[in-house]
């Protein structure tokens, strides 16, 4: 069983006991495939602050990946550019799936504590 879940049909992202409200792709940009993307350790960054468990990268303290408090990050799928992230300023991803939610600390404390292992999303 894989650690998160994204459901094409109903637009959730489902895991560790809770689920999100998420958006994914765009008109230039095809769908996930339906498979499960393997998550290697240290896969989670942060682009506004210093935390312990996620990796510093700039890139991630623009608006596309920030959420309505101002929280920037992104988790690396394992594949290309594809990732988990808040979404909430734009309409659609490049690809990655978007957490619609005005606030995404939940999701991202629950990665940050997992930070040291592989995980796994299916996408379905």
């Amino acid at each position: 069983m894989a650690d998160l879940t994204y459901n094409k049909t109903t637009h959730t992202l489902t895991g560790f006991g809770k689920t999100w409200t998420v958006r994914c792709g765009g008109e230039k940009y095809a769908a996930l495939e339906n498979k499960i993307y393997s998550v290697p350790p240290k896969s989670l960054m942060i682009g506004t602050d210093h935390i312990s468990g996620a990796i510093h990268h700039e890139k991630y303290n623009q608006a596309c990946y920030k959420d309505e408090t101002g929280l920037g990050w992104f988790l690396w799928l394992g594949e290309g550019g594809l990732g988990i992230h808040p979404n909430t300023t734009i309409t659609g991803t490049q690809g990655c799936i978007g957490i619609v939610s005005c606030c995404t600390r939940d999701l991202f404390d629950l990665l940050r504590e997992r930070s040291d292992q592989s995980l796994s999303v299916q996408v379905e």
